[in-house]
């Protein structure tokens, strides 16, 4: 599974566009861009809508990525355990079944 800054690269060479280029039509810098690709950030939550609409992507699939990467990079950060993430999981399940 690719993460979250490869899957904006890959995309963003298939629509044959530059960092430059597609900084500009989804309203970032190319700096900001630079990092997304390299890992080394992750856009705000209205930075995904204006990537998915310019790299002509799936909203949810790119969430869908966003948020792992978000959430594993939390927990490594954090000295998280595995077993944290098994109790995190039961938890969001628990909560989907609520609502």
């Amino acid at each position: 599974m690719d993460s979250f800054d490869k899957i904006i690269r890959r995309l963003r060479k298939a629509q044959k566009l530059t960092q430059a280029e597609l900084a500009k039509e989804a309203g970032l810098t190319p700096n900001q861009l630079s990092r997304l690709e390299a890992g080394e950030a992750l856009p705000k939550e209205i930075d995904l809508f204006r990537l998915a609409e310019v790299l002509d992507t799936d909203l949810e699939d790119l969430k869908r990525q966003y948020f792992s990467d978000k959430i594993s990079k939390e927990m490594h950060r954090n000295g998280c355990s595995l077993e944290t993430f098994d109790l995190a999981r039961e938890k969001l399940l628990r909560i989907r079944n609520f609502i």
